[in-house]
């Protein structure tokens, strides 16, 4: 099984790669010049803010978020318009192994790009604005960005998946899952805004006397929670016979 998902992580790198060719390279190369002088450029100017403000620090789960839309969109659809989705379904591999790697594939370097990033912001802070003492982010903050960086990264990859599955075409499959995600964003605000005021006003006031690692553990297990429903979604959508008719 495990062995199965590397050979597709593997697979979907290598496409990646060389469909683009050296537009690709060029293309991978200025975004990670982009996010690296965005992180690095925000780290400095914010001065040890950077470390300290949720709101600054949650930069980084969205920037992995980012990374992970591309590879996910085109998993499935981009298959299926290149015309080579038959030959993957008529391989040896299983379900299981072929949606997993295609999800990993796109989870694994968002995540690890996501906390490459992260460091460098702490180190942008300490060796600028340090002055002799170590400037880190508090626990609770530290944990949270890290929850979120893999929850957020996890969200684009499961539900990009998932939206992929029955997309005719990269772009709509892109289109598509656009409306997807900003409905998940802005379910839990809209909601709120139904609530009657009397319930909002105690929530307001729970979440003004609980503690932020409490609120962001909270949203990072929401966020769990959608990923691991996007992907039991995906799994059961996966069907051979149904992936080659359509």
């Amino acid at each position: 099984m495990l062995a199965d998902i590397r050979i597709v992580i593997w697979k979907e790198w290598k496409l990646l790669k060389d469909q683009f060719g050296g537009e690709f390279r060029f293309g991978f190369v200025m975004a990670v010049i982009l996010f690296v002088g965005l992180s690095t450029f925000a780290a400095y100017f914010a001065g040890a803010l950077w470390v300290t403000s949720p709101v600054l620090l949650m930069t980084y789960p969205f920037i992995a978020a980012s990374i992970a839309l591309t590879p996910v969109v085109d998993s499935f659809a981009g298959e299926r318009e290149r015309h080579t989705l038959e030959t993957l379904l008529a391989s040896r591999l299983s379900d299981s192994a072929i949606l997993l790697g295609k999800v990993l594939a796109a989870l694994a370097p968002a995540v690890v790009f996501g906390f490459v990033l992260f460091g460098l912001g702490v180190l942008t802070v300490n060796v600028f604005h340090g002055e002799g003492s170590l400037l880190l982010p508090p626990r609770w903050l530290f944990v949270g960005t890290s929850l979120l960086i893999v929850g957020m990264a996890g969200l684009v990859a499961t539900g990009g998946v998932f939206v992929s599955l029955r997309a005719s075409s990269v772009r709509q499959a892109t289109q598509t899952f656009g409306f997807v995600i900003v409905g998940v964003l802005l379910t839990p605000f809209l909601v709120v805004m139904l609530l009657p005021d009397a319930l909002q006003d105690r929530l307001l006031a729970w979440f003004r006397a609980t503690e932020l690692l409490t609120v962001m553990l909270l949203a990072g297990a929401a966020v769990f929670v959608v990923d691991v429903v996007f992907l039991v979604a995906a799994i059961h959508r996966f069907r051979r016979g149904r992936l080659i008719l359509d």
